[in-house]
Order: C-alpha cells, then structure tokens, then sequence
C-alpha cells in the first residue's frame, strides 16, 4: 500500500501523521477543517475497488455502524472513496491501541476487568441490534489516557469478507490470533464468536500472551480449531481458578459452550475478582478440555491443507494434490495414512466426551474424502454418541450442520499485524 504524504485530501479531509498499520488498512491522524476538529482516518486496501459494489459496501457498514449510539463505540463520521484510497474517517482516540498496552505485559485484574467491562457491553449492544464485529482484537480495543476503552472498526471485516466472496475470496476476513473456530467454516459467524474473540483478548490481557502462537498464521488457525489452550494459570498462578474457568468458557470449541452473552464473561470476572479463593461462578456447561496430541509431520502437513480449504485456499481436487505432494513421496498412500491420523485423533476425542472437537475433525475428514468409508462411519459414531447422551441429559447442543466447503479463491485471507488504531 501507498503511504500517503501530510497534507493529502481526502474527501473534505486532510491527511496528517501516520499512526499505525495493518492487513485491513493505513491509519492516518486527519484533519477535517470544516468542524475544525481532529479525526482518526482509516485508509483500505485499493484491492478492493476490483469489486464495483465495494464502495456501496463500505457505505452501508458505516452507516450501520454510524446507528451504534454507545459510549464505548467509536463513532464513525465519514466513509468515500478519493482516487484509489477507499477510507473512513471516525473520531480520534489519543491513547492507542491495548495492543501496546498488553506488549507491555500481563494487565493486572482489576485493570483488564475494567478495561473488558465496556467492550463487552458495547457487543452487547451491537449484538442486540443484529451487528456482529467479526474481528474483536486488541488494535481494536482504543485506550484514552484515564483508561476508559473504546471498541472500534465495526463493519468493516463484513465489508471485506463480502467484497472478497464477490470476486471469487474466501468471504472470510479475521485475525487467526482471535478468530473463533467456526470462523473459517462459515462466513456468517453469530455473537458467540464474538465472544470467543472477547475470551481471547482476556486470555491475553491477563496472561501476557495469546492463547495460541504458531510460526505461520495458518497454524496458529489450526491450533484454534483443533488444539485446547494452556490454562491461564499456567502463566499467572495466582489468576483465580474461577477466572481461569470462565475465561475458557468463553473459549469453548463449541459455541453453545460458551457464554451466551459478551457481559456474562465479565460478570462471572467481577465475581470472581471479588471471591478469590471461592468458586461461586456459575460455570455450567463448560466444555470439556482435551489435550492436544503431538502432530507427526505429514499428519500436520495434511491438517494444514485441510484448513487451508475451509479458509478458501482452494478446491477440493487442489487440496488433495498439495497432501499428495507435502508428504513423503516413500508413503504408499499419503492421503489415506493422513486421514488415518486425523479419524484417530476424532476417536481419541469422542472417548472423552468432546463431541464438538470429534465431530469437526471426521465431518471435515469426510467432506474432504467422500470415498474413505472410514470417515463417514467414523462421522456418524460421533453423531450417533453425541446424540445418545443427549438424549440422556448427558450433553446439551446437537451435533453441528453439515456445512459445505468454502469456494475456490483466488488469494490467501488477509492477516492483520497489530498496529494502532488497526
């Protein structure tokens, strides 16, 4: 992308310093000389002029977001198009990002409970008008300096992800690092996402660290999908257990796990900060946890390809040609020998109860391999369990849809870096 120099117009504004960065777009201090006050002035990708309707796109995200009358959400003043430079112009946070914040270090409790308190209540409000963020992260979480926390960039992912699925993308846009599992299966994620999201940045906030790391942003996918995180407490042994709890409740795989409300995390937080040492918090319904198994290579190789297809990497026919490929030419059979492992490890998940991670594992084994018979019986024991401790008041959701895969695309799912005001 092309750095605007200050002084540049936009619309009927003027570009001023360069505050940040990121995969969505270019974060500039403006100027708007008519109400002479400053603005933040967000700057998108030209990439998607390629879709004639982006422009209308980005209009109506902003007047949807421009409707969302809260004190903890960033009002928007002005979408438009000047040149190439899609852009949106809202009002300036002086603090920055909790982004820089949480580089800093784990935020002690009753800061981060504070600092969550609005945000979740701002979803809350975006959720109960039908408005899902989609891309609830730290750089989206703006700071002033007497720590009062705004949530910002609302819309804007759905624009993107609809911009893309129109010239043939994924339809998906997110951070790997916060994204909910269900994310990179479907392009119409609910709240519970974002609550997921919320557990996420609590997670970080608390602990100093994202719940998942990975060398590429793909893996980091792979571990949302099919990994247990470490407890909190692992990193901050003296975080209340019952923090630690609802704190991965909001992060359950399923979403019926989780909390049914961004507000009720922070509730069962305040509880628990203001009852160390006792478990008074209502956890029901906590999913349970399953360790995550080491990966032998090709398996991993293969799992990866089979992600890559739900983020809209490419089709069915292609990811079967990259397993073919990733794995060791001396396997007789590299796609069977990896679909083994991953059906291995869906049995290994449905022996401890964890129906939501068995079932994504062999449904997504056989959609990618209809003709492995293995891994639709292997589908159906999980459904056929699944549903017979249900019915004995064992275990509460259904088994999932059968969702198709994504559509061919025609580049990667963009990945934010963390800058400010992203």
């Amino acid at each position: 992308m092309t750095f605007l120099a200050p002084g540049t117009r936009l619309g009927p504004y003027e570009v001023g310093e360069l505050l940040g960065r990121g995969g969505m777009g270019v974060v500039y201090k403006g100027y708007d000389p008519t109400l002479d006050r400053v603005v933040a002035l967000k700057v998108l990708p030209a990439d998607f002029l390629h879709d004639a309707t982006f422009a209308d796109r980005l209009r109506r995200e902003a007047q949807l977001w421009g409707r969302l009358d809260h004190p903890a959400i960033v009002p928007v003043y002005y979408s438009g198009v000047e040149g190439e430079h899609p852009f949106l112009a809202m009002k300036f946070i002086s603090g920055g990002p909790l982004s820089a914040l949480i580089r800093q270090g784990p935020i002690p409790v009753e800061r981060s409970v504070a600092i969550l308190k609005p945000v979740a209540s701002a979803l809350d409000y975006a959720h109960d008008a039908g408005i899902v963020h989609r891309d609830v992260k730290p750089a989206n979480v703006l700071l002033v300096e007497d720590g009062t926390a705004y949530l910002t960039d609302f819309g804007i992912a759905r624009a993107l992800a609809e911009s893309r699925g129109a010239t043939g993308g994924s339809g998906i846009v997110g951070t790997p690092g916060y994204m909910a599992p269900e994310q990179a299966r479907s392009p119409r994620p609910d709240p519970r996402s974002d609550v997921y999201s919320l557990g996420c940045l609590a997670y970080e906030m608390l602990t100093g660290r994202p719940p998942f790391q990975g060398e590429t942003p793909m893996d980091i996918m792979l571990r949302h999908i099919l990994e247990a995180p470490a407890p909190p407490r692992s990193w901050l042994p003296t975080l209340p257990e019952t923090m630690e709890k609802a704190v991965l409740k909001a992060m359950a795989k399923d979403p019926a796990q989780r909390w049914p409300r961004a507000g009720h995390l922070v509730q069962a937080l305040e509880a628990a900060a203001a009852n160390q040492g006792k478990d008074t918090v209502s956890l029901a319904g906590l999913a349970p946890v399953v360790p995550a198994p080491a990966l032998p290579s090709p398996a991993r190789l293969a799992l990866v390809a089979l992600v890559s297809a739900l983020v809209g990497f490419g089709s069915v026919a292609l990811i079967r040609s990259r397993i073919a490929s990733a794995v060791p030419a001396a396997s007789a059979a590299p796609a069977a020998s990896s679909v083994q492992w991953i059906l291995a490890a869906s049995k290994r998940a449905m022996d401890q109860g964890a129906y939501p991670e068995a079932w994504q594992m062999a449904d997504l084994a056989a959609r990618l391999f209809p003709n492995q018979p293995e891994a639709q019986l292997q589908r159906e024991r999980v459904r056929s369990a699944w549903e017979a401790e249900k019915s004995l008041g064992l275990w509460a959701p259904s088994p999932p849809p059968i969702l198709p895969l994504a559509a061919p695309a025609a580049r990667p799912p963009r990945v934010d870096g963390a800058s400010d005001h992203r």
